[in-house]
């Protein structure tokens, strides 16, 4: 095997390290609240939820009135879920781990019934999509991440496949001991897409979506007084739209403690 790239991220960063030559103001986030919008092309009453979120995602960090005084920055993240497919619009960003994912946030709390537009804020605050006063609220009373140190490095086999290795340090001191995370990967495309529906409830409109999940994985589960090691197989690079998210929840799908970002 040989080691492409390693990069030492302390994106989420160590509390108090600062990078030299470099400004407070000109230092990356070590907080964040995660916005995850469960919504799809075939959903009449998901535009107003999704043009919420693009507004979000343009917004220039530090100046969202609700965000005031926070250090926290807002990571909003779109997942397509693929249950109103059958309407006549089969949505092309739609994927079955997303629809699985929200059905896990209700059964987490012993509900029976999903729905799109779903806005979840931070793992414990669920709202309708469109519904901007309750969102903001949740954004402006939540708690952001705590910061924490991984590695990861690009390792590419004899086939030439990739995979990438992540590992994170005993972190015990910032997370609850005793007290096991999952660890979930999020890759997603950073600019806008923009589809014409033509079937559907949607039919003949032009919609944009911002911060389109593309992958989401399940790690595994750390137990933050010890390491942890995690591959994602079948890693195919990024390119500059991209991003890619490491986030720490607590188990059966509560509250997001963690997140830092791969690139």
């Amino acid at each position: 095997m040989n080691h492409g790239r390693l990069w030492s991220l302390l994106l989420a960063g160590a509390v108090g390290s600062v990078v030299a030559g470099a400004s407070l103001s000109d230092e990356p986030p070590t907080s964040f609240v995660i916005l995850e919008l469960y919504t799809s092309q075939g959903c009449s009453s998901c535009p107003p939820a999704d043009e919420f979120l693009t507004e979000l995602a343009n917004a220039e960090p530090g100046k969202l009135p609700f965000m005031s005084g926070r250090s926290a920055e807002l990571i909003p993240l779109g997942l397509h879920v693929d249950y109103w497919d059958y309407l006549g619009w089969k949505d092309q960003m739609a994927d079955p781990t997303f629809t699985q994912r929200q059905r896990d946030y209700a059964r987490s709390r012993r509900k029976s019934m999903i729905y799109t537009p779903q806005m979840i804020v931070q793992g414990q605050v669920f709202a309708v999509g469109s519904n901007r006063a309750a969102i903001k609220a949740a954004i402006g009373a939540l708690d952001g991440t705590k910061p924490f140190d991984l590695i990861a490095s690009d390792v590419v086999s004899g086939d030439g496949t990739s995979s990438l290795d992540i590992s994170m340090d005993p972190a015990g001191g910032v997370f609850a001991k005793g007290r096991e995370l999952d660890v979930f990967y999020f890759r997603y495309h950073a600019n806008p897409k923009e589809v014409d529906v033509m079937a559907g409830e949607n039919r003949n409109r032009k919609i944009s979506y911002a911060n389109v999940v593309t992958d989401l994985r399940y790690l595994g589960s750390w137990e933050p007084s010890g390491t942890f090691t995690g591959t994602i197989s079948s890693w195919s690079g990024r390119d500059d739209r991209e991003r890619e998210l490491i986030v720490l929840q607590q188990k059966g799908f509560g509250v997001i403690v963690g997140a830092s970002f791969l690139n």
